[in-house]
């Protein structure tokens, strides 16, 4: 008799007969029914055997495939398998010698899969010939050693020859008759090997040729340092492979590879450098918390194999191309900050690491390891003001420039380029000079470099409000008694020029600069002007817009205005030229009204602003803000990254910045290095305010 399934257990009707219990009851209600139906048991088994299959080989995650739910806890479980899984799948990837030079002892599971890697190696290597053995070997063989394999080689032909010694009239034509047999075309083959492979190694082994360090700029206490190349007009640096940065000093190096700056007592010994490799092992003045000092590398993009490595106290840096700092911390570790793409750092002691942009590797003193910090500050790779390359500095002039007030900030070119006393190369031609100081006049001059040329400037800043020198007043003429007022003589009017629009924004702009110092809103009224004229240059609009959200915050009462057009302008401009200064502003504005967006505001101009000449006094103000939400431990990270970025013998500035350090650390509860500040500078007790 034969039977139909029922519409339950069919393909087609099971979405409307309720779930899998339903359908399971009707199955067995089924099964207890006397039918006979006909079935091919045997394929029922055969697809039901490759469910199982295919079901197997999905493992844990079959489970997925299920329609109840699973218990709890179960895919908790499962995630932990599967990155047991990858883990074990990368340690079986790893190199043998890495696992067993590690500092963890390896499981025996990892010893398991090492020998079983080992014996194929092994055994492949048991196949080869001797002497391709010896070939194959990481351990470079003496002169002894090849000269046995060359002496066994051609025993094994002799074997296989019986050829008399020919007499010299015919040997051209007995070794032809020679080399035609296989087993002698075989050997001088060999033969030939064994040559072209010692003639590769030997050409492997040849030193790549070597390429010149230059010192780009120098600047504070550095610049008088007799060993500075520079402070001789000597840009290079004839030889030497320790340069060190003297305290309150800076320096820049440049070379093929990329540049390096170099702060405050900071040490590069460059231990090698040429065409396929450079290395760098840096180090820094102090010790434990006294330590000071810090390193920028810039790296220009990888050629084929170049390497690009720096060593440190603790671990050591792969580069391939990219912007970062290395620097000591609180504890005199080795910590280093990421600005743009990425590095791999390796520590026989700690591990290995990968750095990216915004990433720093700090030393955690609980758990005395390292470990990557993340929220640091990144920057794009265009945006980075690169110094020239070697090949340009050929013909440039070494130019030192010093002022009766030191620490006057330097523009040339109307851009920054360091604080007096100051040593730069510049390429020939005129440039424009500027040199500023908090109360004193801002001097405005230019000089000449020519090709390959050294001099040296000395400027005055007079103070503010103070006489002019004797020898600047004009002179006033002897009296020879009264004379008749000259007859007024008739000028002719001039013609009208005539201007185009953007020369009359041009005009305005020019105009606006000068009446801001005496009437700030006549000034704001004639920027204005120059945003509306639709002819103005976009530099032009972009500084008058800048400008006039500046004058605002200087002396308008109602701060919201100024505040809004800085937002304004960072939101038409956000990589300008003023954006990391209306960052600044924007936090100043803040400072006492809310301390969380002037900390934020704060941070963005400092990574809009790394050299900044006030950095060392911005990160101050940061670190007493963070001091006064109780943060003390972004306060005292950001007290010592002023402390790193100080210049010039500045000691009053210096002792205010650790006596913060101090107050930070007693308040933090870290009394033992807070002592060891006020050991080594001896810090007034009543100018503390924490004892």
């Amino acid at each position: 008799m034969n039977a139909k399934l029922p519409p339950n257990l069919s393909g087609g009707g099971a979405s409307g007969h309720g779930g899998p219990e339903q359908r399971m009851r009707l199955f067995e209600s089924l099964l207890k029914q006397d039918v006979e139906v006909r079935c091919d048991f045997a394929k029922m088994e055969k697809v039901l055997l490759e469910r199982i299959q295919k079901a197997e080989a999905f493992g844990p995650l079959s489970v997925l495939k299920e329609e109840h739910t699973a218990p709890p806890g179960f895919f908790d479980k499962m995630e932990g398998d599967l990155l047991a899984r990858i883990q074990n799948h990368r340690e079986y990837e790893q190199p043998v010698n890495d696992i067993l030079a590690g500092p963890v002892q390896p499981s025996g599971m990892e010893l398991h899969r090492i020998e079983s890697r080992l014996d194929e190696r092994i055994h492949k290597a048991a196949q080869l010939e001797p002497w391709e053995q010896y070939l194959k070997a990481e351990i470079p063989l003496t002169l002894g050693r090849w000269e046995a394999i060359e002496n066994k080689l051609f025993t094994r032909i002799d074997r296989h020859r019986k050829l008399e010694l020919v007499s010299p009239p015919s040997l051209w034509m007995g070794l032809g008759l020679f080399l035609k047999r296989p087993v002698a075309a075989v050997a001088g083959g060999l033969i030939l090997a064994i040559a072209a492979l010692g003639g590769g190694l030997a050409y492997l082994q040849r030193p790549a040729p070597a390429i010149e360090t230059l010192v780009y700029q120098a600047q504070g206490s550095t610049v008088n340092d007799a060993d500075s190349p520079l402070s001789q007009g000597r840009p290079g640096l004839q030889g030497r492979k320790d340069i060190r940065s003297k305290d309150d000093g800076a320096m820049i190096l440049v070379n093929q590879r990329g540049f390096v700056e170099m702060h405050n007592g900071s040490r590069l010994e460059i231990e090698q450098a040429d065409q396929k490799k450079v290395r760098y092992r840096v180090g820094f003045a102090g010790h434990g918390n006294t330590a000071r000092g810090n390193v920028t590398f810039f790296v220009n993009k990888r050629k084929g194999n170049e390497k690009y490595q720096v060593a440190t106290p603790d671990y050591r840096i792969e580069v391939v191309g990219t912007y970062f700092r290395v620097h000591p911390d609180l504890g005199g570790r080795v910590s280093t900050s990421v600005l743009e793409g990425k590095v791999k750092i390796h520590s026989d002691a700690y591990g290995d690491f990968e750095i990216a942009a915004g990433q720093s590797l700090v030393y955690d003193a609980v758990y005395e390891k390292y470990r990557v910090e993340d929220g640091g500050a990144s920057v794009r790779r265009e945006d980075i003001e690169t110094v020239p390359g070697v090949d340009e500095l050929d013909h440039y002039g070494v130019v030192t420039i010093t002022s009766d007030a030191e620490g006057a900030d330097v523009r040339i070119d109307d851009r920054y380029k360091g604080a007096t006393p100051l040593v730069v190369l510049l390429p020939p031609g005129h440039h424009a000079l500027q040199l500023s100081k908090e109360g004193r006049t801002q001097v405005d001059t230019g000089l000449t470099v020519a090709n390959g040329s050294a001099q040296r400037l000395s400027l005055a800043l007079p103070a503010l409000n103070a006489a002019p020198p004797l020898a600047a007043r004009p002179a006033k003429p002897e009296s020879a008694g009264p004379k008749a007022a000259p007859k007024a003589v008739a000028k002719p009017a001039p013609a009208p020029i005539e201007v185009s629009r953007a020369e009359e924004a041009d005009l305005i702009f020019r105009k606006a600069d000068d009446v801001q110092a005496k009437d700030w809103q006549s000034a704001v009224m004639l920027y204005r002007k120059v945003l509306e004229n639709p002819a103005s240059k976009p530099l032009r609009k972009e500084a008058a817009f800048f400008s006039i959200a500046r004058l605002r915050a200087e002396h308008d009462k109602e701060k919201g205005t100024a505040k809004e057009d800085f937002l304004r302008y960072l939101a038409l401009y956000p990589d300008g030229a003023f954006s990391g200064e209306s960052w600044l502003r924007l936090a100043e504005l803040e400072v006492g009204r809310n301390n969380d967006k002037a900390i934020e505001y704060y941070r963005r101009a400092i990574e809009k602003l790394p050299r900044h000449p006030h950095l060392s006094e911005i990160q101050h103000h940061v670190g007493l803000l963070y001091l006064q939400d109780k943060r003390y431990d972004e306060a005292v990270a950001m007290f010592h990254q002023s402390l790193q970025n100080i210049l010039y013998a500045n000691e009053t500035e210096k002792r205010k910045i650790y006596r913060s350090l101090y107050r930070a650390l007693v308040l933090k509860g870290d009394r033992k290095s807070a002592d060891l500040i006020d050991k080594e500078y001896r810090l007034p007790e009543d100018s503390i305010g924490a004892k």
